[in-house]
């Protein structure tokens, strides 16, 4: 376990063994004096941090006393959304369904940047909330919900 130095009152930093107060203390301290004891030096074995809430993600950690204990604390942010992809085969069989593959191809050949990411071999998905592609399909007429849905 890690000892915590309360170094400035409410500033904690990993002890490594560095005198306290002009006196050397040996490591293993730890491990045979009580947590009284070690308080009266300074000297802390954080609490467990509260539970990571759901939906959240821990982005740092530190040691801050809460509600007068000494205790790791989580820096926390939204765990970002899955992006949902398609396969570029699903979009392609929905857009021949809707009648729209002509005009589609016929547009991706007159834009070589759009037909390069289109037909990229080691790209065989697209997002489906992904604005060019969105954009292209609505350009098209397509029924931009139904040609991005998800794969069956």
């Amino acid at each position: 376990m890690t000892l915590y130095l309360e170094y400035e009152p409410g500033a904690f930093r990993a002890w490594n063994g560095e005198p306290i107060d002009g006196v050397t203390h040996s490591r293993d301290i730890e491990q045979r004096w009580s947590a009284v004891e070690l308080e009266a030096i300074g000297l802390y074995s954080p609490e467990p941090a509260e539970p990571l809430p759901q939906g959240k993600q821990i982005v740092g950690t530190s040691v801050q006393r809460v509600a007068g204990v000494v205790r790791y604390v989580h820096a926390l942010e939204d765990i970002p959304p899955v992006r949902r992809m398609v396969r570029k085969s699903t979009v392609q069989a929905r857009m021949i369904e809707a009648g729209l593959m002509d005009a589609a191809y016929a547009a991706m050949t007159a834009n070589a940047v759009l037909f390069a990411r289109w037909f990229a071999p080691d790209q065989p998905n697209v997002y489906a909330d992904d604005p060019d592609a969105l954009a292209f399909l609505a350009a098209l007429g397509a029924d931009t919900a139904m040609v991005m849905a998800e794969d069956i």
